[in-house]
This record gives C-alpha cells, sequence and structure tokens, in this order.
C-alpha cells in the first residue's frame, strides 16, 4: 500500500520556483491526491468509487470539518485545472499557494486520522 504521505512528499519536491510547469502540475496532482488519500480513510470511504472525490469532501464537512472540507474541494480543483485545463499556463505563484494550503491541509487530516 502506498502511504499517502509519500505521495504528497513528492507533490512538495515538484512544486519548487525552479521547477517546470510540467512539474508543477504534477506536483500539485500529487499533493491533492496525498490529502485526498487520507481524507477518504477519514470518511471511510475507501470502497467508494463514483463520485468519491465530491463523496469525500461532503462527508467531511458533514463530519463536522467545513474548513479541511473546503480546503480539500480547492485543491480538488486546482488539480482538476493542473490535469486538463493544459492551454492556461499555470504559474509558480498558484503552484506555491496550493502546496502551502496542501501542507496545512494533510497535516491537521494525519491530526484527526491519529485520534
Amino acid at each position: 500500500m502506498v502511504d499517502p504521505s509519500d505521495v504528497h512528499k513528492i507533490g512538495i519536491n515538484l512544486c519548487v520556483p525552479a521547477a517546470s510547469e510540467a512539474e508543477r502540475r504534477s506536483g500539485i496532482s500529487r499533493c491533492y491526491y496525498g490529502c485526498f488519500l487520507v481524507a477518504r480513510k477519514i470518511t471511510n470511504m475507501e470502497g467508494v468509487k463514483k463520485d468519491v472525490h465530491k463523496q469525500v469532501s461532503d462527508k467531511l464537512d458533514k463530519m463536522g470539518y467545513p474548513k479541511l472540507a473546503k480546503d480539500l474541494w480547492i485543491l480538488s480543483n486546482a488539480r482538476k485545472a493542473c490535469d486538463y485545463d493544459i492551454y492556461n499556463a499555470y504559474v509558480g505563484k498558484d503552484a506555491q499557494l496550493m502546496k502551502k494550503r496542501s501542507i496545512i491541509l494533510i497535516g491537521k487530516l494525519q491530526e484527526i486520522l491519529s485520534v
């Protein structure tokens, strides 16, 4: 099994100021998936396939974590932009903001998971 923290670390390592746009895009995707995998475990939705990204965010909200749900959804949208909207530049400043958001988010999610 892949450790979500390792997936997240790969993303962090790709989101550096000197990175190419492709590296930044891949990095944001990895940062999101690291956070998503932890959130999916917290919400006990590991077997869900249909609309799982939205469902995990919604369940986090229902569990009393609206800020975490919102941050996860923002990262999800950034990941979609990075993966699919390849004709618009994804600049370093955007990547740094999402990287920072993901670091805070995965820390909070891991705290919940460890309780």
